[in-house]
């Protein structure tokens, strides 16, 4: 919601509020708008980071929140992001005496806060926790139960997740993880589960599809030891009772084909 508040104020803003024009070239009602919308746009979009960097860092609290020292990180980090993200929306609307003066430009008495201190400010500490978010996670990717471009893909994902250049991407990488499962269910023959070779005798493709099951249930009983939704259990009882159904059904086809005399 905040993302689309964000971009409906800045499609306004072009459109009918002076964004993307020089100041001296606006009239005074446009210069309202103007000052009016640049604050929206600022108070909406500061909550916005916050709220996306949280949830990516919910997500990283859930690799390994039973040791110590990872939650310390976490909770570090969380504090980082949050505390400077209220304080620089409170002094935007808060900063200027009168308060009206934040948003109302015909009030010419009274001062405000030094607004490109604050921005700078803000830049730093986007900086820091931006290349915090980055970092964090590697060592305990690299320790999962994967195979190697998973681990790739896994460490991209966080790397442009923790990038504050486009904020919707940060939102996006939010949700991939939890596309995994719709992923290998409704595209079995995708990048993410893998294709099998043309051409390869029924016993070479049945064992394949064997292995690969054998390292979905890996990595979901990997991801279970290292803290995840314990909603993963289903998916490695369903993946248990495919298996079991399959053997079954390579049984009673044994049994029910006549032989020949």
């Amino acid at each position: 919601m905040l993302a689309v508040a964000t971009q409906g104020l800045t499609l306004y803003g072009f459109s009918d509020g002076g964004l993307g024009k020089h100041e001296a070239t606006l009239s005074e009602s446009e210069l309202a708008r103007f000052t009016v919308i640049i604050l929206a746009i600022v108070v909406t979009f500061i909550p916005l980071v916050c709220v996306a960097k949280l949830s990516l860092i919910m997500l990283y609290y859930r690799l390994s929140p039973h040791v110590k020292l990872w939650r310390f990180c976490i909770y570090g980090i969380a504090t980082l992001i949050t505390l400077p993200s209220l304080i620089l929306v409170l002094l935007y609307l808060f900063g200027c005496q009168p308060v009206a003066k934040a948003w109302d430009s015909t009030i010419t008495e009274g001062h405000c806060v030094d607004r490109l201190s604050i921005m700078l400010a803000s830049s730093v500490l986007n900086v820091i926790t931006d290349f915090l978010m980055i970092i964090a996670p590697i060592p305990l990717i690299w320790k999962l139960n994967m195979r190697v471009w998973q681990k790739l893909g896994v460490t991209l994902m966080f790397f442009l997740g923790g990038m504050n250049a486009e904020t919707v991407l940060v939102i996006i990488c939010d949700c991939l993880p939890s596309l995994r499962p719709f992923l290998h269910r409704h595209c079995p023959g995708g990048c993410f589960t893998g294709s099998e070779p043309s051409g390869v005798p029924p016993s070479e493709t049945r064992n394949t599809r064997q292995q690969r099951r054998s390292r979905y249930f890996d990595d979901d009983i990997e991801l279970i030891q290292n803290g995840s939704n314990p909603s993963r259990s289903m998916v490695i009882t369903r993946t248990v009772e495919m298996e079991l159904q399959y053997h079954k059904a390579e049984v009673d086809a044994r049994l029910t084909k006549p032989s020949i005399p």
